[in-house]
């Protein structure tokens, strides 16, 4: 496999899958009323561990704005011959298992029948999976996630107005903003470079995050 640096992947790129968003809806609403608590219940550990990072996401500082698809898996082997050319392969996180997101890519049990459907069609290497809330008014400020050669991340908007937005900085270091609509496409954005979001409209807007240990489908588009 291929690992690319931050700067050689593309800033925001639509990927050719696109999955059925009546079914996609039809999933959420299934599940919209469970706890949006992942960071006090199932990524507690990585939360609790990476506070002076997670403090400035509210995504993730705020587990209100997180419900978690996928659990802690022991079973989970990070493959040895990864190869990403990294520290993290030989060093991450000391070696502890249970401080590898990575490792959090167990479907949890009750997830709506589509969405497991979904994350199966992104495997292998598939890690933590999360539904994100982005409430009226609210805004993401300029941050960046983690180095690609860690992973990289796919978004499926899943409820969104056309004032929702994702934001980076160009080549030319001008601010861009991005509308990515509702319609079952999916969406990589660089975990690796400054990137924001804002959500101006009435309604909450809602993403389907697929984290990944490869850079498989962005190097295949």
């Amino acid at each position: 496999m291929t690992w690319k640096t931050r700067k050689e992947l593309p800033r925001l790129k639509k990927i050719d899958i696109k999955f059925d968003i009546e079914k996609i809806l039809e999933a959420y609403e299934e599940i919209k009323d469970n706890p949006w608590n992942a960071y006090d219940t199932d990524y507690k550990t990585l939360g609790d561990h990476y506070k002076g990072i997670l403090k400035n996401s509210p995504y993730q500082a705020e587990s209100k704005s997180l419900m978690s698809l996928t659990e802690y898996n022991p079973e989970y082997k990070i493959d040895k011959n990864r190869n990403s050319g990294s520290k993290w392969d030989k060093v991450y996180m000391n070696g502890k298992h249970e401080l590898d997101a990575r490792c959090y890519n167990k479907i949890k049990s009750g997830i709506p029948e589509y969405f497991s459907y979904m994350i199966q069609t992104f495997q292998p290497n598939v890690s933590r999976v999360m539904l994100t809330k982005l409430q009226p008014g609210e805004m993401l400020g300029k941050h960046i996630d983690h180095d690609t050669s860690i992973g990289v991340r796919y978004h499926i908007p899943i409820i969104t107005n056309s004032d929702s937005r994702i934001g980076f900085i160009d080549d030319d270091g001008n601010d861009v903003l991005a509308h990515l609509p509702a319609d079952g496409s999916v969406w990589f954005l660089n975990p690796g470079i400054v990137h924001w979001a804002e959500n101006l409209g009435q309604e909450d807007r809602i993403h389907l995050i697929i984290n990944m240990d490869t850079h498989r489908l962005i190097n295949e588009c």
